[in-house]
């Protein structure tokens, strides 16, 4: 990501590393990594990405949170710190799965085990602090020259706003797109009892006392509004129709895609979207946008892999 930026003139400055201790170690990496990327894009069309947009409609910035902004998966981050024993039942989740159930009963179960809110929201915006330095002074350089960015991703409201607020580059964000997070108030009874699937005594002496609070996610696109008929994404989003939305506004979407008839009627708000995503859930956005746009994958992962493999055999565009 940072060779393709310092390829179409912007500054080295917004790059350049300040001396760092030891333990960045792996944000330099995240850096490298991003970098690599880059090479999986092809370039011509690199060379057409944001030559001069002045007189134009601006670009439009999308990126994916996990493992993208991020060098880590925030969910798995934050529970291997928080109930380290209950990592392995989001792990066993692959994409393009929805996470949102498994997530809930997680959350759950950290409730009942006495994870208290303020000590999640704390450990979330202290993971803030881990965001890596290339993707903070990429926010703060496109605030700066008021470039719309957007986070389209399967996280959730909360882990996302409170890990930006930590990095001190929520205001660098226009729009979090994903699914909703609110904390509930729960008795102990209720937390007790939240989490049988996972197998765990309601006696433990972890158990919580009293009323607490727990975090609850609710889908992006909810099970009452019916599928989303996209066979590529989860069931709680679709984030190719998301892309359509921004590109066209809302009400041009059907089955997870605007008809040709639909695009025509409507005028793009940017001359450009440059999305950056890592894994199978960035498939389906990086399929919906156009020859004028541009797609940074990450490297050695499957949006990389789709992209490449997809340039072999163009059945898969």
């Amino acid at each position: 990501m940072m060779s393709w930026f310092q390829r179409h003139g912007y500054p080295d400055s917004l790059w350049q590393q300040q001396q760092q201790p030891a333990g960045h170690a792996a944000a330099a990496a995240h850096a490298s990594e991003l970098s690599a990327a880059v090479a999986t894009t092809q370039r011509s069309d690199m060379e057409v990405v944001i030559e001069d947009n002045r007189d134009s409609a601006p670009v439009l910035l999308v990126f994916d949170f996990d493992r993208t902004l991020t060098n880590w998966d925030a969910g798995e981050r934050i529970v291997g710190e928080l109930a380290p024993e209950l990592v392995a039942w989001l792990t066993g989740v692959e994409q393009p799965a929805n996470f949102v159930p498994i997530t809930n009963e997680v959350l759950k179960e950290m409730a009942r085990r006495g994870v208290s809110r303020d000590k999640l929201l704390m450990s979330l915006q202290l993971l803030g602090s881990e965001l890596p330095g290339p993707t903070i002074r990429m926010l703060q350089w496109a605030a700066n020259n008021r470039l719309p960015v957007k986070v389209l991703s399967d996280c959730n409201s909360v882990f996302i706003n409170h890990i930006l607020s930590g990095a001190r580059v929520n205001n660098c964000v226009t729009e979090v797109i994903t699914n909703t997070a609110v904390f509930e108030k729960v008795s102990a009874a209720d937390v007790d009892d939240a989490c049988i699937g996972l197998g765990v005594s309601s006696s433990s002496s972890n158990s919580t006392k009293g009323s607490g609070y727990r975090l609850v996610i609710q889908p992006r696109h909810p099970e009452s509004a019916g599928s989303h008929g996209c066979p590529l994404c989860p069931a709680n989003l679709c984030k190719g129709s998301e892309l359509h939305r921004l590109r066209y506004g809302s009400g041009t979407v059907s089955n997870g895609h605007a008809t040709g008839q639909q695009q025509a009627l409507c005028s793009s708000s940017y001359s450009r979207i440059v999305y950056a995503g890592d894994g199978a859930n960035d498939i389906c956005p990086a399929l919906s946008l156009t020859e004028n746009d541009v797609v940074l994958a990450r490297a050695g992962d499957a949006l990389a892999k789709y992209a490449a493999a997809a340039a072999a055999d163009q059945s898969l565009q």
